[in-house]
């Protein structure tokens, strides 16, 4: 490895570190675009309803509600 080869490493492993420290400095601010949710954001509010443009999804609900179902206790027996 040439020294100019490891000099340009160095110095851009200087600026991702500086960029590293200036987002932990600011924990408001995230890089756009982000994978990650706003601070203080209710995760769930973004899965919610975010598969029900497959067509497999109405089969997924059936099938989770009658494997629910079939978890409870019958009526004739005690819980």
């Amino acid at each position: 490895m040439t020294i100019e080869l490891l000099e340009e490493r160095v110095s851009t492993l200087e600026r991702e570190l500086a960029e590293v420290k200036r987002l932990v400095a600011s924990p408001n601010r995230l890089p756009e675009p982000s994978p990650l949710p706003p601070p203080n954001s209710n995760w769930l509010d973004s899965v919610v309803g975010s598969m029900s443009e497959f067509p497999e999804f109405a089969e997924v609900i059936r099938l989770g509600r009658e494997w629910r179902m079939s978890q409870r206790p019958a009526d004739d027996e005690e819980p």
